[in-house]
């Protein structure tokens, strides 16, 4: 199932590389709630993640494609500042705050409307901790931090994927649907690619006896945690994956996988409530997509088959490179009884487009332009998951 360069132990080397990967944002995350940011513990974290790096050289020498991907893509993100808005506003500015503030919750004092201070902070603190190894701001380094968050889930993605040719057609497609949003500072892409990893080990797990012996209980614990505290750590759209993710899993998985996995991911929603939830329902601030008006909004565009119409063409639009590739599976693949994209994530993405159809019926901007300006960044996790899972299907034997 995987490609790896252990081969007595071959999910367990990469579940390794992943677990050292993905910890860096965590830890770093730990030092700030617990004031320990420090030039020791920031120098000290940074040799953690130079080591991690050596790991996954060694580990991923074959998948020459990812390490060239993610090579160029730290180049990019250091090659200028980020015109984005959401990002500098955002998720920048965050950083910035915290930055100069000193503090993981400055961001609490924001307007929760105008301010997005209710939006969680894992890549602002990181964001944060690079500039103050540097000893002063800088408007283009701190971007870069999104490169950790990025390294782990495609490493695990892609060598799922096992040939360097369905390496490259991924990364490829990546790029022709997430374009500037890779290397630019907003979240959308890494929100997507956790999700999709997430899928990708669950459904293994409950599909491939392989992967239950390699994978033994305290590494899929730590695995879907890493995977699940990142994310709801991104965004608020990471909290919303979690939980459905982790209601579908009580369902899907083998009783004892199951156990473990549905365990890991409610101690991890557990520590993002301690780390930032509660946090931010004491500092009085809700999120501002949601107000009196909500109900009166649903009923209203419920009722409007023109704003109707507006959402599911805009859906279509955004994740028609997803649902193309889909098709061209299917002909490919109609001679086997192979499911193209297996019923756990399936399911998840129908359940995830629904929550975003939701949330645009509701929202209080104008419809026409919360759709033009977010929706394809809110629909990647879907859009990437289709061309994956498409991809994947070419994996059949015949």
């Amino acid at each position: 199932m995987y490609k790896s360069f252990n081969a007595d132990n071959p999910y367990r080397s990469i579940t390794l590389v992943f677990v050292l990967l993905s910890s860096v944002p965590i830890i770093n995350l730990f030092l700030w709630k617990f004031d320990q940011i420090s030039y020791i513990t920031l120098w000290g974290l940074f040799g953690f993640f130079v080591i991690s790096i050596f790991f996954t050289l060694r580990t991923y020498q074959q998948t020459w494609a990812t390490l060239l991907f993610l090579a160029t893509v730290l180049i990019v993100m250091l090659h200028s500042a980020t015109l984005g808005w959401d990002a500098r506003s955002i998720w920048l500015y965050h950083a910035k705050v915290i930055f100069y503030e000193n503090s993981l919750y400055a961001t609490l004092k924001l307007d929760s409307f105008t301010g997005h201070a209710d939006y969680p902070v894992g890549f602002s603190a990181l964001a944060a901790s690079l500039v103050k190894l540097l000893n002063s701001w800088n408007e283009v380094y701190p971007k870069s931090a999104t490169w950790p968050f990025m390294a782990a889930p495609l490493l695990l993605i892609t060598n799922n994927l096992q040939e360097n040719k369905k390496i490259i057609i991924f990364l490829c497609l990546l790029v022709l649907s997430c374009g500037k949003y890779i290397a630019n500072g907003y979240m959308d892409v890494l929100v997507a690619l956790y999700i999709l990893a997430l899928l990708i080990v669950l459904q293994n797990i409950s599909q491939q006896s392989s992967t239950k012996k390699y994978l033994t209980n305290h590494f899929l614990f730590i695995l879907v945690f890493c995977l699940a505290f990142n994310l709801l750590n991104l965004k608020n759209e990471g909290m919303a994956a979690v939980i459905i993710i982790g209601v579908l899993s009580l369902f899907w998985l083998p009783p004892k996988q199951r156990t473990i996995v549905v365990i890991s991911f409610g101690f991890s929603l557990f520590v993002y409530l301690f780390t930032w939830k509660i946090p931010v329902l004491n500092a009085g601030l809700s999120i501002g997509l949601f107000n009196s008006q909500s109900i009166s909004q649903l009923i209203d565009r419920v009722t409007n088959l023109n704003e109707l119409g507006l959402i599911l063409v805009a859906f279509i639009k955004n994740i028609s490179l997803g649902l193309g590739m889909l098709a061209i599976a299917h002909i490919n693949s109609k001679s086997t009884n192979y499911k193209i994209i297996p019923p756990f994530p399936i399911i998840f993405l129908a359940l995830y487009v629904g929550l975003l159809f939701t949330i645009y019926i509701i929202t209080p901007h104008d419809l026409r332009w919360h759709l033009s300006s977010s929706a394809n960044r809110t629909l990647m996790p879907v859009n990437i998951g289709l061309m994956f899972f498409a991809l994947k299907a070419f994996d059949i034997k015949r």
